[in-house]
């Protein structure tokens, strides 16, 4: 049990329900609770004379967008729900479905809108008991979630079961609403009336809308003493709107035209909102880190083939020559036994000779230096300048993630080398990849400089970084096989760098970076840059 509980947060660890809100995000809540506050607040005190001229026109304009939403907003939880399992997102999706479907019928019941004394036969004290239905409603499916986020923690409904349960949810909700409308409409005249007239409320009225607003903190405080995740913190900003609408809006005046009126509509949209806004955006959020992952696992994949090409070359020439040495020895070990007279101590010989070949084979995990040194395939003339750009251009979005910079030196002259395009692609990106991780948690610029010239023959291609550079004792260390100060790092990735650069004729080394980091700098041999012009001088005279 225990371990399917681990498994279940393990899984659910990158979800908006799971994440937990940065300070960032906290302080962006904080900003918009006392923005609404502030509104609804000069709304019902220094606004609160300002009477407003009937429009029914714009009472659809705020509540359809309103309903809208919400019923997205039910979509995405739904989905969420799927894929999760999380009961406590199961019961808040139906709390938001159940919101829109309500708002829609509030809507038709309120008089003026669609007909003068509303739609479905209601009338006035139906709309505002249809209000106060799915203003309650709201806040106790609120407090379920709150209550149920514990129970997902070690548990979550069976896979099998979910698609049938959010259909049911959604025929249950549908039912519900329509018979609850229904209902108040038949039965208003049964219910104590809420207001007098459109201006006034009745002695009830007070009670209606303390309930809503008591309803209101209960659910914030359940969220506040449970919260742990982004989709809690904004949650206890919906709440807190809604909260401030009943305690310091809707207690005032029912009046549909009043600046209360209108500001409590404006909230209740803001807030309907918010939640939808935080789901698009954090769902785009891991989108762009799900597509940044798998670039980097394409890059890792396009790497470990290139040594695995390496090591596949390795293991077939080094090891069939031990190996058939061996067959080789223990052959003749036989035939000198199997003699009419053993000759044993030839016997022996073959057998020490058979030994020291298996030692040999041994050796084999030791020689990761030498895996390029008889690899002359697909080599070809390259330019220095568009192989650098096309490296960096892998890394592109490394760079961004780690707000880094990359500066390439202008080449005082085109520079071309003869190689391996893959393989000398694949030095670049080992050397950038690694300064670019050397700077991700340096408080300063961070700067991937590249650079090639031509120095005493040579072509020098340099990457430096402003990290935190390497100290003189551990600059031959870094290039160690199975070596390596990175937690999921083998240990190969320099020790394959400078062998291909070593089976290329040049060479590999590093050195502090002045003022700050460190650069690593590998040759290519003259006679190799000669004749590499040279070849494509010929090959510009043929065409």
């Amino acid at each position: 049990m225990a371990d399917d509980a681990a498994r279940i947060e393990e899984e659910q660890s990158l979800t908006l329900a799971s994440l937990p809100p940065s300070l960032r995000q906290k302080q962006l809540a904080a900003a918009v609770v006392l923005v609404t506050l502030i509104g609804l607040g000069a709304a019902a005190g220094p606004l609160s004379s300002v009477r407003l001229e009937a429009a029914d026109s714009i009472v659809p304009a705020l509540i359809i967008p309103t309903a809208v939403i919400q019923s997205i907003t039910a979509v995405l939880l739904f989905a969420q729900f799927s894929i999760l399992g999380s009961v406590a997102l199961f019961t808040l999706a139906t709390g938001y479905l159940f919101t829109s479907l309500c708002l829609v019928a509030w809507m038709l019941a309120l008089p003026g809108v669609f007909a003068p004394g509303g739609l479905l036969g209601a009338n006035l004290q139906s709309g505002y008991w249809l209000a106060t239905l799915w203003h309650a409603a709201f806040s106790l499916f609120v407090i379920a979630y709150a209550a149920l986020k514990d129970a997902d923690r070690s548990k979550r409904a069976p896979e099998r079961l979910r698609s049938p349960a959010i259909a049911a949810s959604v025929v249950a909700v549908v039912v519900t609403v329509c018979a609850a409308t229904f209902l108040l409409i038949a039965g208003d005249g049964r219910l104590p009336p809420v207001v007098l007239d459109e201006d006034h409320g009745s002695p009830i009225w007070i009670y209606r809308a303390g309930t809503i607003a008591v309803l209101g903190v209960v659910a914030l405080i359940a969220l506040w003493r449970t919260c742990r995740s982004v989709l809690d913190l904004w949650l206890m900003v919906v709440m807190s709107v809604y909260a401030s609408a009943g305690v310091l809006v809707v207690a005032r005046s029912p009046g549909r035209y009043s600046i209360e009126w209108y500001a409590s509509r404006g909230a209740e949209l803001v807030a309907g909102s918010l939640i939808l806004i935080v789901l698009v955006y954090e769902i785009s959020a891991l989108y762009g880190q799900l597509l940044s992952a798998v670039l980097a696992q394409r890059r890792e994949r396009e790497a470990r083939l290139v040594t695995g090409d390496a090591v596949t070359a390795t293991v077939a020439h080094e090891i069939k020559q031990p190996l058939t040495a061996m067959l080789i020895n223990m052959s003749a070990c036989l035939n000198w036994l199997e003699r009419p007279s053993p000759d044993i101590d030839k016997a022996k010989t073959a057998v020490k000779q058979a030994a020291a070949n298996g030692e040999r084979v041994g050796a084999v995990v030791d020689s990761v230096r030498a895996l390029f040194k008889r690899d002359v395939r697909n080599r070809s003339s390259l330019d220095i300048k568009s192989l650098i750009a096309d490296t960096l251009a892998l890394l592109r979005a490394d760079l961004q993630k780690h707000g880094a910079a990359a500066e390439i030196a202008p080449l005082a002259a085109p520079l071309h080398v003869m190689g391996d395009r893959i393989q000398l692609r694949q030095v670049l990106l080992n050397l950038m990849t690694n300064a670019i991780e050397a700077m991700a948690n340096t408080a300063g610029r961070r700067v991937l400089s590249v650079s090639a010239e031509i120095v005493e023959g040579s072509v020098v291609i340099s990457v430096a970084d402003t990290g935190p550079g390497i100290e003189g004792k551990d600059i031959e260390w870094v290039f160690k096989p199975l070596l390596t100060t990175k937690p999921e790092g083998m240990g190969m990735g320099l020790t394959i760098t400078r062998s291909i650069i070593e089976a290329h004729g040049g060479r590999l080394w590093a050195k502090p970076n002045s003022p700050v980091g460190a650069v690593f700098q590998f040759t290519l041999p003259a006679e190799t840059a000669a004749r590499a012009a040279a070849d494509d001088l010929a090959r510009a005279t043929h065409a």
